[in-house]
């Protein structure tokens, strides 16, 4: 029979029980100023899920001027940025609107609200398409015009949606981000003088300053502010970059490689863009950074190039985004907050 000796076993349990108040408790430590443990809202992921309301009108177009909130569940701030973001599809029809609701999802999951922005397309309502120049800067003009009453729209609704004026955002792809560029960028006469082509210049004269008309249009909401915080433009391309200047909001541009367009035929989304039919000159990304650079703070206009994507005039494989860009997205909109002390 084997003998146990109970002096030393009971000898060993005292000494593993003496190590054990020795060690480390595992609580976390008190939180630090150089070692924050807590997540920053609309930079990090702080919502699991997030509720899509769809078609909620916001201009007097009917459909064509309706968009889908995402905002995030369980969420009791009621003072949130806004993103607005417009699909591409040159006036033909909506592309890109599956990544730009993912887009929303993700900032709603961080805690904005998002919401993606539906336009007048070709022969929708006005009748006009691409036939002459004059039409399709109306379809450019009229959208532009119809994200400004977007903007107007979350103002007047600020308190039913949770909104802080003073954050909002706006961008779009493609087709969406030059009616968000001319949303930031085209509203007083003041900019004409930045025009260089003549037809266009003479467009926009008798659009608005001749005729007495204001750049904000008339598509719903009139009276309350159309002020932007930031632009986030994603394979953008436009007739005249000049037209920002210092007191402008910032703008974030996505590019899918260097050097996009700087003259000749713009296809995109399986379109040739109007503009270049009828011979307009369009600047991509590289002129528009280049200018910004010159006028914008550098804490307010940033680039990122999809060093993975490739293509001519076309816009190959700029579908997709990846958590990074998601991330620098992000990243770019918290820098811009405007924050009450």
């Amino acid at each position: 029979m084997k003998t146990i000796n109970y002096y030393h076993k009971s000898k060993l349990v005292i000494i593993g029980f003496l190590l054990l108040l020795m060690q480390p408790s595992c609580k976390d430590p008190d939180p630090t100023p150089d070692t924050p443990t807590e997540k920053q809202r609309y930079k990090d992921y702080i919502f699991s899920n997030v509720e899509k309301t769809p078609n909620v009108i916001y201009g007097n177009q009917g459909v064509s001027t309706s968009l889908d909130i995402f905002t995030p569940v369980g969420d009791s701030e009621q003072n949130r940025p806004l993103v607005l973001l417009s699909p591409g599809g040159v006036f033909s029809k909506y592309t890109r609107s599956e990544s730009l609701e993912g887009m929303a999802t993700n900032l709603a999951k961080r805690g904005y609200v998002a919401a993606v922005v539906k336009y007048s397309l070709m022969d929708n309502n006005s009748g006009i398409n691409y036939t002459t120049l004059n039409n399709v800067l109306d379809l450019l003009f009229n959208a532009a015009e119809e994200q400004k009453a977007a903007v107007r729209f979350f103002n007047k609704e600020a308190e039913t949606y949770g909104i802080d004026t003073e954050n909002i955002f706006v961008g779009g792809w493609s087709t969406g981000s030059q009616i968000a560029f001319l949303n930031a960028y085209m509203n007083d006469e003041s900019d004409l003088d930045e025009i260089s082509d003549p037809t266009i210049k003479t467009y926009i004269n008798e659009r608005y300053v001749a005729n007495g008309n204001s750049f904000e249009g008339n598509f719903g909401n009139e009276g309350y502010s159309s002020k932007i915080r930031g632009v986030l433009a994603i394979f953008i391309y436009v007739f005249e970059e000049n037209i920002i200047n210092s007191t402008d909001p910032g703008l974030m541009i996505i590019s899918h490689r260097d050097e996009q367009l700087t003259t000749g035929e713009l296809t995109a989304d399986g379109f040739t863009y109007p503009l270049s039919d009828h011979n307009v000159v369009m600047s991509g990304s590289n002129q528009i950074y280049s200018f910004a650079q010159q006028v914008l703070s550098n804490t307010q206009i940033t680039r990122i190039i999809k060093t993975n994507d490739v293509g001519g005039g076309t816009n190959n494989n700029v579908s997709t985004l990846s958590s990074d860009h998601y991330n620098q997205i992000a990243d770019y909109f918290y820098s811009q907050l405007v924050t009450s002390n």
